[in-house]
C-alpha cells in the first residue's frame, strides 16, 4: 500500500511558467493508474515518490516504510526506496538480451532466486521466445513489457511513466484496479 500527501511548487522562470502540485492519495496492492492531461503532474508525482525530486512538504509511506516526511526530515534516496521505475523511453540496455536486462535488474538477489524470478517473468508474459536483442524487437509493446519486467525484477514494485501510449485524459485522477497478484 502507498499513502502520499505531497506538495511541490516550481516558481516561474524566464523559460517556464510556475507550477504547483498538491495531492493526497492512497492505493492498495495492485495496479494503480495516474491519468490526466499533459502537464498535470503525473510524471512529477512518480518522480516525487521515486525520490528523484524532493517534495516541498508532505509524507510518502510505502507499505510500512516512510520514504519521505517533510516534518521529520526523512528523505530516503532513490536507491533506498526499493521501487522500480520505468522511464518513458523504457531505459533498457539495447546491447543486452531481454534475459540479460532482467538478470541485471535482479542482480542483488541470490543466483537461484534471480534465475527462478527471471524465468517466471519470461513465461508469465510469454516472452520466452522474444528476439535475442531488444533493438530487433518488432513491436513497442514487447519493449514496454520488457521495461516493466525489468523494473519489477529489482523490487517487486514498479512505477511506469507514460508507457500506455493513450491520449491524455480530460481530467486529473488516480485509478486503482486493486488487481492483487497482477504485476
Amino acid at each position: 500500500m502507498i499513502r502520499a500527501r505531497l506538495r511541490k511548487t516550481f516558481l516561474a522562470r524566464p523559460d517556464s511558467a510556475s507550477f504547483s502540485l498538491e495531492l493526497e492519495f492512497q492505493a492498495t496492492a495492485g495496479v494503480t493508474v495516474l491519468f490526466g492531461p499533459s502537464g498535470s503532474g503525473k510524471t512529477l508525482t512518480l518522480d516525487l515518490i521515486a525520490g528523484f525530486v524532493r517534495p516541498d512538504d508532505g509524507r510518502i509511506l510505502l507499505d510500512d516504510e516512510i520514504l519521505f516526511d517533510g516534518s521529520a526530515g526523512v528523505n530516503l534516496p532513490p536507491q533506498a526506496r526499493n521501487c522500480g521505475y520505468v522511464f518513458q523511453n523504457y531505459a533498457l540496455f539495447p546491447h543486452m538480451t531481454l534475459r540479460q536486462n532482467l538478470e541485471f535488474a535482479a542482480e542483488r538477489r541470490p543466483r537461484l532466486e534471480r534465475h527462478r524470478r527471471v524465468n517466471e517473468m519470461l513465461e508469465r508474459f510469454r516472452l520466452v521466445d522474444a528476439p535475442a536483442l531488444l533493438h530487433r524487437a518488432r513491436t513497442d509493446r514487447r519493449t514496454q513489457t520488457a521495461a516493466v519486467r525489468r523494473a519489477r525484477a529489482r523490487s517487486g514494485r514498479s512505477a511506469a511513466d507514460g508507457i500506455l501510449g493513450s491520449p491524455a485524459a480530460d481530467s486529473r485522477g488516480f485509478q486503482n484496479t486493486n488487481a492483487a497478484g497482477d504485476p
